[in-house]
């Protein structure tokens, strides 16, 4: 999973700082494009993704919250020194692929 992960990482990136990236999606999600902008965005993905990989998060699986919220893909406590991502049932059934709703993408949304 983690080889996944890393190889989703990196596409990932490698879509954000290209031409192509839909820059609606881009703007939504952290504000206008810039250079400088981008460079902090990728840091700051880049420095999640080392914390990952490294052992710095705990993905829990499943929890009586997201059995109570049949839609719910993934939730974070913001202040837990745990750094615990609990991610739901719901979205365990979405793809492995990098895109929107998907389990590489949940993950990274809740870094």
């Amino acid at each position: 999973l983690l080889t996944d992960g890393q190889d989703a990482y990196d596409h990932y990136l490698l879509d954000l700082a290209s031409p192509s990236c839909d820059p609606s999606a881009y703007v939504t999600w952290f504000g206008t494009l810039t250079e400088t902008r981008l460079l902090s965005v990728v840091g700051k993905l880049y420095n999640s993704f080392i914390q990952f990989y490294h052992g710095g998060y705990t993905v829990v699986c499943g929890s009586d919250r997201c059995r109570e919220n049949p839609g719910l893909f993934a939730y974070v406590f913001p202040f837990d020194p745990s750094l615990s991502i609990f991610m739901c049932e719901y979205a365990l059934s979405f793809s492995s692929d990098l895109a929107i709703n998907s389990i590489p993408g949940t993950l990274m949304h809740e870094m």
